[in-house]
């Protein structure tokens, strides 16, 4: 047969794999979109609540070289990602950020890779690039281009190039990638977990479309057998509904001292599973009697139980972010209210702070965790604090996030030590891993005490109490 055919042969059978992506329909061989979950925030370990969350989760067989292609509609968020991680080991092995995402034709759509490690990155790359100069031709004209005016939300330091493509101006993270690895064992299966997070989405997330092909041919393949384990938890007949809490989690993050001081702790990465973009501060929120979650002579057996106070304040120094200044500190931070057992029942971020100024002109934010009374709620209306209700939750733990931060920010939460977990277990001294050690007011900080205390005096913190609301940064 002549050469000229079988390029028109070969040309012929990508267009149509192509139309049949693009029009969607009838899922064609090889098509895995029915895979994704949405995980629900109150269902993910420790999430944010201003995140929207899709999980794929699947096995690869030993010895299969899998390519997977995720094509979709390109969000229009603050942040958004896509992190394998190991299922047995929960720790993130290839990620790939927003930013480095390759788009396909003139819609600005998702266009990414993922390979089984010993796949020829080479050959991806180049049917990568046919299949997206395809789908390029026979795509249709976008309806809308993104919106300027909905740029409440912009990337930082985002430039727009074209309509849906979003591109920063320089990267913030060095070993992010355009394309995501998958593990390859010639041994043992291999239980596999894709999530995709889009942050601050002013839209529902759509779930890209999941092409399974094999390894080096990138001929349409089966796709990989699902296997996906359940997000809920067992209440073990705790009082309200809540899920148990984690005993392995709450050796890894210390008590609150006797005096009643209020300083965080950077984790390590494997007490909370392992997102390369993001970084957490946390805090043991003391649990006192009168919370009534479950029976007192529990709490002492676990030696939770502390009469040190039912209300938490904390003030930090506010990082800046897109849309503030044109070099913003991070690209997304929040504090969240969280408990051992991984749920997450609030957050304050920076779309929806309550803001102050102190003395010098710093922006700062004061955050008062405390029980669900009125006093107490009128109180932090009128100072124009931020409040979190602790009853929520049986052993609560604040966690504070900053999202990649930029690299010379004086108050990166990666500046700090992490607490080693031998520290907690073996109740050693962990002042010198306090986080205001090393970033100082950026570190939210502050004291524990009881809600008559700070009725009376802010819990003997009295400059709370100079403190100007402000409606901007």
């Amino acid at each position: 047969m002549p050469y000229r055919y079988l390029c028109f042969l070969f040309l012929f059978w990508n267009c149509t794999c192509a139309l049949g992506a693009i029009k969607g329909g009838t899922p064609i061989a090889g098509e895995c979109t029915a895979g994704w979950r949405e995980a629900g925030w109150e269902l993910v370990p420790f999430p944010d609540t201003n995140a929207q969350y899709l999980s794929y989760q699947f096995r690869i067989p030993k010895g299969r070289k899998l390519s997977l292609h995720i094509t979709g509609k390109r969000p229009v968020a603050r942040y958004f990602s896509f992190v394998v991680y190991d299922q047995k080991t929960e720790n993130s092995t290839s990620w790939t950020l927003d930013e480095a995402i390759p788009s396909a034709g003139p819609s600005g759509d998702v266009s990414l890779w993922a390979y089984s490690s010993g796949v020829s990155q080479a050959h991806v790359s180049r049917g990568g690039r046919l299949r997206r100069r395809i789908a390029a031709a026979f795509a249709p004209a976008p309806q809308t281009s993104i919106r300027k005016e909905s740029s409440a939300l912009p990337m930082r330091n985002t430039a727009y190039r074209g309509a849906g493509s979003l591109r920063l101006k320089s990267a913030t993270l060095a070993n992010n990638s355009r394309a995501l690895v998958l593990p390859f064992d010639s041994e043992n299966d291999q239980v596999v977990d894709i999530w995709f997070r889009s942050y601050l989405d002013n839209q529902s997330l759509v779930p890209p479309q999941i092409f399974a092909y094999e390894g080096d041919t990138l001929q349409p393949a089966e796709c990989p057998p699902l296997d996906q384990k359940d997000f809920s938890i067992a209440t073990d007949g705790y009082s309200g509904g809540l899920r148990r809490p984690s005993k392995y989690l709450e050796a890894k993050v210390p008590l609150p001292p006797d005096d009643g001081a209020a300083h965080m702790f950077a984790p390590n990465s494997a007490s909370l599973g392992d997102n390369p973009h993001i970084r957490y501060l946390s805090l043991r929120i003391p649990v006192v009697p009168g919370d009534g979650l479950f029976k007192r002579i529990q709490l002492r057996k676990r030696g939770l139980l502390q009469k040190i106070g039912d209300v938490s304040i904390l003030k930090f120094r506010v990082p800046s972010v897109p849309g503030q200044i044109e070099n913003p500190d991070v690209r997304y931070w929040s504090l969240c209210l969280s408990g051992s057992d991984t749920s997450t029942s609030a957050c304050i971020a920076d779309n929806n702070v309550h803001l102050s100024k102190d003395g010098q002109g710093n922006t700062v934010a004061v955050v008062v965790i405390g029980p669900p009374t009125q006093d107490l709620a009128d109180k932090i209306d009128a100072l124009g604090f931020n409040y979190l209700d602790r009853s929520k939750h049986l052993v609560p733990i604040v966690f504070y996030r900053q999202m990649l931060a930029r690299p010379d920010f004086e108050g990166r939460i990666a500046k700090i030590e992490p607490l080693p977990i031998d520290v907690v277990k073996n109740q050693q001294d962990p002042s010198v891993y306090f986080a205001d050690r090393y970033i100082g007011e950026y570190a939210p900080t502050g004291k524990h005490c009881w809600s008559q205390e700070f009725l009376d005096n802010l819990c003997g913190m009295p400059e709370l109490a100079d403190l100007k609301p402000s409606s901007h940064w």
